[in-house]
C-alpha cells in the first residue's frame, strides 16, 4: 500500500535550475535526465550534472509544450515529463514495480551501493531492491528492499545523523511539517547554505519532519512577535 510520508524538500529540489555545467552531481538532476531520455530529448550521460545537454533538452521540451523556455523545471514542465516527472523522492513508499521521478532519484543514490549506472531508468526492479538492501544493511536498517520512512531518513540525514556528539554547546532544531531550509534559516538568522553545509547536506536534500538539524554557531532564535503587533 502506497502512502504519503509528508516528506519536505527544499525549494531548489521542487524547482530544478539547469544551467551551465556544474562541478557536483545531484539526484534531482539525474531524475530529470532520466525523464528527458524517456521523452527522446536527452542522449547524454545520466550523471546528475546540470550541463548544457540537459538544459537544451529541457528547453526543447518546454518549447514543444508551449511552456516559457526558461530551462527551469517547475510544475508544468514536470507534468510534461509524464510518468517520470513525479512524485518527488520521499512522498511515497517505494518497492518493486514502482516508476517515477522518485525512483530515478533513489537509483542515482544507490549507484554507490552496487546498482549499475546503466540501470537508471526510473523503474524499481529487483536490481534496485538489492542495491537498496546494501544501503539498509550499511545503516543498520532491516534489509527489506523497500524504501520507507526510515530509509528516507537515512538519505536525508547525511552527516547530521552521526554528528550528535561534537560538543555540548551545539544546538539543534527539529524539523516541523511545512519547514524547509530557508524557513528554518530565517528563524535562526543564518544563511540557508550555512545551515545545509553544517549538516553535510545540500539545499536540494530531502528534509523529514522531526529530523534533527545542527545549527551554525552564529544561530540565534528570533523572538516571537508581541501580541497584537502588526507586520
Amino acid at each position: 500500500m502506497l502512502f504519503r510520508f509528508f516528506i519536505l524538500v527544499a525549494a531548489s529540489a521542487a524547482l530544478v535550475a539547469v544551467g551551465t555545467a556544474a562541478a557536483s552531481s545531484s539526484a534531482s538532476v539525474a531524475a530529470l535526465q532520466v525523464a528527458l531520455r524517456a521523452q527522446g530529448l536527452y542522449a547524454g550521460p545520466l550523471d546528475g550534472v546540470a550541463g548544457p545537454l540537459t538544459k537544451t533538452a529541457v528547453v526543447r521540451l518546454q518549447r514543444k509544450e508551449a511552456i516559457r523556455p526558461t530551462g527551469r523545471v517547475g510544475r508544468r514542465t514536470r507534468l510534461a515529463l509524464g510518468r517520470f516527472g513525479a512524485p518527488l523522492l520521499g512522498q511515497r513508499e517505494l518497492g518493486i514495480g514502482a516508476e517515477g521521478w522518485d525512483v530515478s532519484a533513489l537509483e542515482f543514490r544507490l549507484v554507490r551501493y552496487g546498482l549499475r549506472r546503466s540501470s537508471l531508468d526510473g523503474r524499481f526492479t529487483p536490481a534496485t531492491a538489492r542495491a537498496l538492501q546494501n544501503l539498509q544493511r550499511a545503516n543498520g536498517l532491516q534489509p527489506d528492499g523497500i524504501a520507507g520512512v526510515r530509509t528516507f531518513r537515512v538519505l536525508a540525514g547525511g552527516a547530521s545523523a552521526r554528528a550528535t556528539s561534537a560538543g555540548t554547546a551545539a544546538r539543534y532544531h527539529r524539523v516541523r511539517v511545512g519547514e524547509g531550509f530557508f524557513v528554518i534559516a530565517a528563524r535562526y538568522r543564518v544563511a540557508a547554505t550555512s545551515l545545509a553545509r553544517v549538516n553535510g547536506l545540500r539545499l536540494s536534500s530531502v528534509l523529514v519532519p522531526r529530523q534533527r538539524l545542527r545549527l551554525p554557531a552564529s544561530a540565534r532564535a528570533r523572538s516571537p512577535s508581541p501580541a497584537g503587533s502588526r507586520s
